[in-house]
């Protein structure tokens, strides 16, 4: 305990001694601490007694000092995680530009990350990115943030007259990515010298 008192001992919270373990040569105060300041720092949660608490700290910290791996190589195996992914993208779905490619390609991170926040369309990639430049909702909701992310939508949703009138009022140079027929719309055209 930080008090400096024993730690009382029952049958439902035993005390368990650690083992004793070799650190691996690699290990420097310098390694130690980009590890904390990057991956731990990445991963990290506030103290909750149902979730992570010391223990699971503990561990983590074991696991490095045995292990011994460089930051970069911790936070390369945090961007593949699936599950790490799914939180960080469902706090900031920008964050989707950082995930492996394999996650960007991946429909249930894609979706969640474009539904946070839809400006990360920008970084879906594969089939998740074709399902989502096509869906209208998000398309017609990207574009009302930035009138520019209609370069990434459908070639049918460049032509669609309500969501090009969208972008183009947000911002008048996405009249660049309207589609045929649009294009020459004098309609866009004069919204957009206007603005």
């Amino acid at each position: 305990r930080a008090s400096g008192d024993e730690r009382p001992e029952s049958s439902l919270r035993p005390i368990v001694a650690q083992r004793r373990i070799t650190l691996c040569r690699t290990t420097t105060v310098r390694a130690l601490v980009e590890w904390l300041a990057g991956p731990l720092a990445m991963m990290w949660q506030p103290y909750s007694l149902l979730g992570q608490n010391c223990q699971a700290f503990s561990r983590d910290l074991m696991e490095y000092l045995e292990q011994g791996r460089p930051a970069s190589e911790a936070l390369q195996d945090l961007r593949a995680n699936k599950v790490v992914v799914l939180a960080a993208v469902q706090r900031d779905g920008l964050l989707l530009e950082y995930a492996a490619d394999e996650l960007q390609r991946d429909r249930k991170v894609v979706s969640l990350a474009v539904a946070q926040n839809p400006l990360a369309l920008q970084f879906a990639k594969g089939e998740a990115f074709e399902d989502v430049r096509r869906n209208e909702v998000v398309v017609h909701t990207a574009v009302r943030q930035d009138g520019m992310l209609l370069q990434y939508a459908a070639d049918e949703l460049q032509r669609n007259e309500e969501v090009m009138s969208v972008a183009v009022a947000q911002n008048p140079s996405a009249l660049q990515f309207a589609g045929r027929g649009l294009y020459a719309d004098r309609g866009l055209i004069l919204e957009a010298l206007r603005r």
